[in-house]
């Protein structure tokens, strides 16, 4: 998969995706994936972690990557966009 920017880095010596038996996520299809920008919380890449393996993602790109990486980005992204909305609506309490 050389030349393939499927992410922007893995911790871990491993193969890439699972693209040989024991590798990562072995026989996933890979999926679509675009991380937003945020200006809150400005960076080049966001941390990920599945079994211990540490991915980093690139922020602002087109990637590729395997339905439970995409999977796992998606829900925890939703999860953060629900808590924010549920702080900004909290009342004071005096």
């Amino acid at each position: 998969m050389k030349g393939v920017k499927t992410m922007a880095k893995i911790t871990k010596d491993t193969e890439k995706w699972g693209t040989v038996a024991g590798g990562l996520f072995v026989g996933e299809e890979l999926t679509p994936l675009m991380i937003p920008f945020d200006k809150q919380n400005p960076a080049k890449e966001k941390f990920l972690c599945i079994n211990g393996n540490q991915i980093w993602l690139a922020v602002g790109k087109k990637l590729k990557v395997p339905q439970s990486v995409a999977d796992l980005w998606n829900s925890s992204y939703q999860n953060t966009i629900e808590a924010e909305e549920k702080m900004s609506q909290e009342i004071e309490i005096k």
